[in-house]
């Protein structure tokens, strides 16, 4: 596979793989379930869209519009379901058909203006789902959410209005049962023409009791349907959390493994240092960039070894729109200050990590934690003890101590703006990065 457009990462083995997988189980046509595992941040989400616009038939190694991802349809029927965007509901098994039926429609309406000849398949299981929703919705909700609006997202904002659905207690969950097997039904009849690719993101993310109701539901109706793939991404960690919490520690890990049958598990990647370039040398224009040389680039390459690579990505940006918030030219500043400021939002991460941001702190006795944590505490020490703008920064932003300047730099006039502008500066830096 050729690199993937915009792909900071290297990410086009894994998405090469995935998609492998998931058309050599579709062609095995048994329902398979599996999870794509990785801490908070490291692009779950940006990884399966673009496996899902392979299986489209996009050409991801190129740019393209989210208007081409949403009408182009390959030879597979997919399902991306955010379990996140719809924890309000008490019930999942609703959103799940409500998700299922808004993209049949969808797929139904393009594929008529494409073809002369409607595909009746999608069209009769679209109504049959309906009918079938219909009666599920009246059982738990009391009420037919079909009627409420033909449009999917009306029918969410009614949801929303309403508040968060219970179910009553007193619904024949026998009778649902039937339902769903009868849903299972007529998927089958679809997946022997489009093999479903359902797709579920941020379910770590939910309300413990419906993260597991949803885990269940996914599991009664597509365990029954035959060349069927689920795709679970989550943190597993956060998850487990969940599932202890509802049914006690230790039970976690068997408990989940009864919905998925192997894990795919991503590394925190390799960042494209030639993407990261560019960002440092738009940061850097900012400041007096001609001292932007291989000792500055040495520093932070120091720095990006010790940080998860989009930590670093991140680090950059937020402290590039600070930068930018702040609306003072600063192109006379010594390019040292942008090294402060990205010292500065690296402390924010490793504040995180220490559970606190007492243990980074140079005139703290407490012992840190982590590597970055040491590394955050020793180059803030360096800062301080140097002297200079450097310590004018870590002492103006972080209000550690104070400092002698004076000998440091004889540009008073410099040292003034210097110190008018980390004064705005640690406002914002305040409300962006302790958000």
């Amino acid at each position: 596979m050729e690199k993937i457009y915009g792909d900071r990462l290297h990410r086009e083995e894994y998405v090469q793989k995935i998609v492998s997988v998931v058309k050599l189980c579709l062609e095995n046509k048994k329902s398979t379930s599996f999870s794509i595992e990785a801490e908070w941040g490291q692009g779950k989400t940006w990884l399966i869209k673009k496996v899902e616009a392979v299986l489209k038939g996009i050409d991801i190694s190129k740019s393209y519009s989210q208007e081409l991802f949403n009408k182009t349809y390959g030879p597979f029927f997919i399902v991306h379901y955010n379990a996140w965007e719809m924890d309000y509901y008490d019930e999942p098994l609703i959103s799940i058909l409500l998700k299922i039926i808004d993209s049949l429609n969808e797929r139904f309406y393009i594929q008529n203006q494409i073809k002369s000849i409607a595909d009746m398949i999608i069209r009769e299981t679209a109504e049959a789902l309906k009918g079938s929703l219909r009666l599920i919705s009246k059982q738990l909700l009391h009420f037919d959410i079909i009627s409420v609006g033909e449009k999917f997202l009306d029918k969410l904002k009614h949801i929303r209005e309403s508040g968060k659905i219970k179910i009553s207690s007193t619904n024949n969950y026998s009778s649902i049962e039937k339902d769903i097997r009868y849903v299972a039904e007529l998927l089958n009849k679809l997946a022997k023409k489009y093999p479903i690719v359902f797709i579920v993101d941020e379910l770590d993310r939910c309300i413990p009791s419906f993260a597991i109701k949803t885990l269940e539901r996914l599991h009664h109706i597509f365990d029954k349907v035959d060349c069927c793939v689920t795709i679970l991404a989550f943190n597993r960690n956060q998850l487990l959390r969940s599932i202890n919490h509802a049914y006690g520690n230790n039970t976690a890990d068997h408990y989940l493994g009864k919905f998925i049958d192997f894990k795919i598990f991503l590394n925190e990647g390799n960042l494209d240092l030639s993407e990261t370039s560019i960002a440092l040398e738009e940061f850097a224009s900012m400041f007096q960039s001609e001292l932007f040389d291989e000792t500055i680039l040495n520093q932070i390459t120091h720095i990006i070894g010790l940080l998860p690579p989009r930590e670093f990505e991140h680090a950059i940006h937020r402290a590039t729109l600070i930068h930018k918030l702040v609306s003072i030219d600063t192109k006379l500043f010594p390019i040292k200050c942008m090294v402060a400021e990205l010292l500065l939002q690296i402390k924010h991460y490793a504040d995180e990590l220490e559970g606190n941001s007492v243990n980074t702190s140079p005139s703290n006795g407490n012992s840190t934690k982590t590597p970055i944590g040491r590394f955050v505490k020793d180059a803030l020490k360096f800062g301080l003890q140097n002297g200079g703008v450097v310590a004018l920064i870590f002492n103006t932003v972080l209000n550690i101590k104070e400092v002698k300047i004076e000998g440091a730099n004889p540009n008073k006039k410099l040292l003034d703006d210097i110190i008018s502008y980390y004064q705005k500066y640690r406002i914002f830096y305040n409300v962006i990065t302790h958000e």
